[in-house]
């Protein structure tokens, strides 16, 4: 069974995001503060463009990335993303968990196992799932083995004869969808 995290596991949460993803995310965790009787604090995440949006004033505490893109040796690369200082700074501001909203690192599975090695939640699927779900043809493979109800679906390679390629149409029916 897969570890789900336990809102009783932590009490500062990084937002990880900008912009309405992250004002929907502190409106969210204010009205479960109150519905539940805890005190889980925002703690957002900004960098230099959005020092005075709405998500940061209506964060119980704001932590300062820096300009919006930080120079790497492969490159610019988004703040958010710059998985280093975002570690440090976690650490720094003793944030226990990481909301990632949508975007940015919500799918990085670098960072997820760096967030599980440092022991910090990330409230999302775990590394592993990303993995396993990242990959189309997988996915499908353990949903069918779990007893998923799916459409009808066939692996097919491109080599393969027009003849094998109707055979595999009437057996899968019609209407029939194509995806890479």
């Amino acid at each position: 069974m897969t570890h789900r995290p336990d809102p009783r596991d932590f009490h500062r949460i990084a937002v990880l995001n900008r912009g309405e993803p992250a004002v929907r995310f502190m409106r969210a965790l204010r009205d479960y503060n109150l519905d539940r009787g805890v005190e889980l604090e925002a703690v957002a995440f900004y960098t230099d463009p959005d020092a005075g949006a709405p998500f940061v004033r209506m964060a119980d505490e704001a932590v300062h990335l820096g300009p919006a893109t930080l120079a790497t040796e492969f490159g610019p690369v988004s703040a958010y993303c710059h998985a280093e200082s975002v570690l440090r700074l976690l650490h720094e501001s003793r944030c226990d968990a990481v909301w990632p909203g949508w975007g940015f690192v919500s799918e990085d599975t670098r960072f997820v196992e760096a967030l599980e090695a440092a022991g910090i939640t990330f409230i999302g699927p775990s590394a592993r799932a990303m993995l396993l779900l990242g990959d189309k043809i997988e996915s499908k493979k353990m949903a069918d083995a779990a007893g998923v109800p799916m459409a009808p679906w066939r692996l097919i390679d491109p080599s393969d004869s027009v003849e094998a390629l109707e055979a595999a149409a009437a057996q899968v029916g019609f209407p029939l969808m194509f995806k890479a």
